[in-house]
């Protein structure tokens, strides 16, 4: 019996170390899937807030990419949190801002290999 209790244990214990690398797995793919999408979300965006918003009011280019990065990063967590995810939101930021300047990143390390 003290045999199966550790086995038991033994496999319970592998069981959390795998769902948290699963976790882990999927915050970093969904904040970087989130971080490249902001460039097509922006548009969209706009159009929101040009219903709601004066031109006055409106924010400025940086402004509404900011928010399009917000609201990718949001519905990213908001994902993460339906499945139940522990969800650290320093990886979920990183992963995200990799995901946003994943282009400038690629061109700099392909420039530097050249």
């Amino acid at each position: 019996a003290l045999v199966h209790v550790y086995l038991g244990s033994d496999i319970r214990q592998h069981h959390r170390e795998s769902e948290g690398r699963f976790a882990m797995l999927l915050t970093i793919v969904l904040s970087v899937l989130a971080g490249a999408a902001v460039l097509p979300v922006q548009p969209r965006v706009t159009e929101f807030l040009h219903r709601y918003l004066d031109e006055e009011r409106l924010p400025d280019e940086a402004g509404r990419r900011l928010i399009a990065f917000c609201v990718t990063m949001g519905l990213a967590a908001l994902i993460l949190s339906f499945l139940t995810m522990p969800t650290p939101m320093i990886l979920m930021l990183i992963c995200g801002l990799i995901g946003y300047f994943q282009a400038p990143i690629r061109d700099a390390l392909v420039s530097r290999r050249r």
